[in-house]
């Protein structure tokens, strides 16, 4: 396929810098006016930035983005997942949801796409689609060769939905290079991802209520009913707050930009996303100076990227990118785009072993202690398991509402760890015949390290080469079910290592 596009508008134009400027103006504003309030549950009620600030705040919004800009400095059309994954290794240093799971996965040689796969409960989070600035402005007006880095970038960490919404708004806003219809972009947006994913069915949806002209009200009605998540990082979630925000925002900055971030959940990047799609629309005047003001031009970094040459000012950034994009946009005519690959299917397996009995509520025995050795009852039955994650579903039966599960935990290495464990139904865990968790909160799971529900995290200590005795005990089992555990470090880094086995 040609790289050639009919969207492709003339790089290096004013009109183009300027929407380059606006669009990582926007990216600040947004992420630095949601930032206080990420993980908070709307409706919010903001009208500026609370508190004010005297520049931008640093953020993973822009972050990896910098990361990217770099490594594209240097590899140019070369860039690839091999290269992407090398350098999450070895500069990307948060271990939040997904993305402490891609390192943990790359650690383990497991490569790209399937470092966004394997033990990814996090694949639809909104980690992979904050980072679509970049492709689009690297290729603005050619859509699907934005789509393709996106997937590129996106795969590395997430799975389906994640990626999907990545390819999607990257597709969408190198399109909004070209044209500033916001209708036309989100439609050569949807053509680039599958029609039956979650994520396009809600776009597909929004769509429909704005051109029904269906109210605000009756907008964010159906997205409080329809695609509300539990887990406030939801890709599909904070993507309709996204567009509620720019379909219903009235070509106004402000007026979108509070639609969106007055949603709550994962405000940082809902407004990060929102303003910066914005200004690729509309360009720098559609900003208004009460918002750019307090900023200023300076690009706030995390510490872990001051090891690199990454953009300082918003002039520097603006003029790297639109440097990078030239030199790229020279070659375009030459390159084959690849054809977008499907979902790739999990092949790894951890062979994490566990025992399982089922039993009834009045064979429970005492809430207190702890279970007698799991492998004596007839009942128990040996099962692997690929990954951290277990469906136990098949084990509910009307005649077992309790589950009894059992493992030995080994790692190579002394370590003081932390023991992770969340299932929807109520559990207590023992370590080495010691209780060390209890918790019917019954709540739905969120299994990451910093902010588990339907569990909780409690510290370990692991002795080199001991095999430790960890038993768990689930009660009111109803499918479905799951129940997930997970061994990392103080730091809520995954140990590497560590086994689970029956003996």
């Amino acid at each position: 396929m040609s790289g050639n596009n009919a969207t492709a508008m003339p790089i290096q134009t004013e009109e183009y810098l300027d929407k380059v400027r606006a669009c990582w103006q926007g990216k600040n504003i947004g992420g630095t006016l949601g930032m206080p309030y990420e993980g908070v549950p709307g409706p919010l009620a903001l009208t500026f930035y609370d508190p004010v600030p005297s520049q931008a705040v640093a953020n993973d919004d822009l972050d990896l983005q910098l990361l990217w800009l770099v490594l594209a400095e240097e590899h140019g059309w070369d860039l690839n997942h091999d290269i992407l994954g090398q350098a999450w290794l070895k500069y990307q240093k948060c271990t939040a949801d997904e993305y402490g799971i891609a390192r943990w996965n790359l650690r383990r040689g497991i490569a790209p796409p399937l470092s966004g796969v394997h033990n990814n409960w996090f694949g639809a989070g909104m980690g992979a689609v904050i980072r679509a600035e970049i492709w689009a402005c690297l290729f603005p007006g050619r859509p699907q060769w934005a789509a393709h880095f996106a997937w590129l970038d996106a795969s590395v960490d997430h799975a389906g939905e994640g990626v999907w919404a990545e390819v999607f708004l990257a597709a969408c806003q190198s399109a909004a290079f070209a044209s500033s219809d916001l209708i036309d972009a989100i439609t050569v947006g949807l053509q680039l991802v599958p029609g039956e994913s979650k994520f396009a069915q809600m776009i597909n949806k929004l769509l429909s209520m704005r051109k029904a002209d269906e109210s605000s009200q009756e907008a964010i009605t159906w997205i409080n009913r329809h695609v509300i998540s539990h887990s406030f990082t939801d890709c599909v979630m904070n993507m309709a707050f996204v567009f509620y925000g720019l379909l219903w925002g009235e070509d106004d900055f402000e007026r979108s930009l509070l639609l969106a971030v007055n949603c709550g959940e994962d405000a940082d990047c809902t407004g990060a996303t929102c303003a910066a799609t914005f200004g690729i629309l509309h360009g720098s005047e559609s900003i208004p100076s009460r918002w750019r003001e307090p900023l200023g031009e300076t690009i706030v970094a995390s510490d872990y990227l001051k090891c690199l040459p990454v953009p300082v000012t918003l002039h520097e950034l603006t003029s790297r990118t639109a440097a990078l994009s030239s030199r790229l946009l020279e070659q375009i005519d030459e390159k084959t785009l690849p054809v977008m690959p499907g979902e790739p299917v999990d092949t790894i397996d951890d062979g994490n072993v566990w025992v399982i009995c089922g039993k009834s509520d009045s064979e429970m025995g005492g809430h207190a202690e702890a279970p007698s050795d799991v492998r004596i009852d007839k009942r128990a039955q040996v099962v692997s398991f690929p990954g951290v994650c277990m469906d136990l579903s098949e084990y509910c039966h009307d005649e077992n509402s309790v589950l009894f599960l059992q493992t030995y935990v080994s790692s190579p290495q002394q370590a003081d760890g932390i023991l992770m464990l969340c299932s929807q139904a109520g559990l207590a865990a023992w370590w080495d015949g010691k209780r060390v968790h209890q918790y019917y909160g019954r709540r739905p799971i969120v299994p990451a390290f910093h902010r588990v529900e339907g569990g909780g995290c409690v510290p370990i200590n692991l002795e080199a080469g001991r095999s430790h005795l960890l038993q768990i005990r689930l009660i009111g089992c109803r499918a479905p079910l799951d129940l997930f555990v997970a061994i990392g470090n103080i730091d809520g880094d995954n140990l590497l290592g560590v086994t689970f086995t029956d003996k």
